[in-house]
């Protein structure tokens, strides 16, 4: 089965620089090597108590095992091959990465990029503006994140923050996740750690001190899979019910009627906009 992203709590993770270290070893008739590591968090901090699960990708064969105090794993006496491998901590996104080929005597380093998850979905250093606004100029997406304009000193003006009021867009790389843009159409974004209050700028933006790390949705891809279906293929018009629920012997009020029907109209209005045009949303009980 192939790896299917979705969009919610696609969104991925810890990025940690993982040290593979691949020793192969012979034994009586098989050959073997380890997997070793150190996860980490955006800000570098260890994080024990890690799942972390090696997978044949040949043999589909799983082997899991969990990081100490100091966030160092080893995963020992491994058959040679293919694999990937899948770290989940509480609070992160599951980030897997690889393939990558286990062989004798070989040093294998893979540096990963973690996002840490935010309020909403995304954290809040992950530039994600919307791609098609819904009534402001400068939006941040939906899913979290923010609006970042980098100042090329080291720190960085919050245009918009990643709260849901007002309701804004959605990001590129969100709709990539929701199978509504190709991967050619998501620009490179950036992640920023280590946030450092640094004031406000004249109109009462946040300014911030951190460590700028730009992502690729090829290096997403890369660590997740690509989107299945992809955008010529996923569903492109979606229904919405809505049910007014009231206490067991109290009438309609006429108003909330009208209330409710203004809702339905701005949703479908909304998710219109929002997706570029490129998806339809109706209303229809049938």
């Amino acid at each position: 089965m192939q790896k299917h992203i979705e969009p919610t709590k696609s969104a991925w993770f810890i990025v940690a620089a993982l040290l593979f270290f691949c020793c192969a070893t012979l034994g009586a008739q098989t050959i073997t090597g380890n997997i070793n590591g150190i996860v980490t968090d955006p800000s570098g901090a260890v994080v024990p108590n890690a799942t972390v699960t090696a997978v044949n990708v040949n043999t589909g064969v799983t082997t899991p095992t969990t990081t100490n105090s100091d966030g160092v794993y080893n995963i020992r006496f491994l058959q040679i091959g293919s694999y990937t491998v899948t770290i989940e901590a509480p609070g992160f996104a599951k980030a897997t990465y690889g393939p990558f080929t286990l062989e004798t005597n070989q040093n294998a380093k893979v540096d990963g990029k973690l996002i840490e998850l935010g309020p909403t979905h995304w954290d809040m250093g992950l530039q994600a503006p919307a791609a098609f606004p819904y009534q402001r100029p400068t939006e941040a997406s939906a899913m979290g994140g923010g609006v970042w304009q980098d100042n090329f000193d080291g720190t960085f003006t919050q245009l918009d923050d990643n709260y849901y009021v007002p309701a804004t867009g959605y990001s590129y790389l969100d709709l990539y996740l929701m199978g509504l843009v190709a991967p050619s159409e998501v620009p490179d974004f950036f992640l920023l750690r280590n946030l450092q209050p640094q004031g406000r700028d004249a109109n009462g933006h946040r300014i911030f001190k951190a460590d700028r790390t730009k992502i690729t949705i090829n290096e997403v891809i890369a660590a997740e899979g690509p989107r299945l279906p992809d955008v010529d293929h996923a569903q492109k018009r979606f229904n919405t019910g809505m049910v007014i629920v009231l206490r067991h012997g109290d009438k309609l009020p006429p108003q909330l009627v009208k209330d409710v029907e203004g809702i339905r109209l701005r949703w479908m209005d909304y998710w219109t906009t929002v997706t570029g045009h490129r998806s339809i949303m109706t209303t229809d009980p049938r």
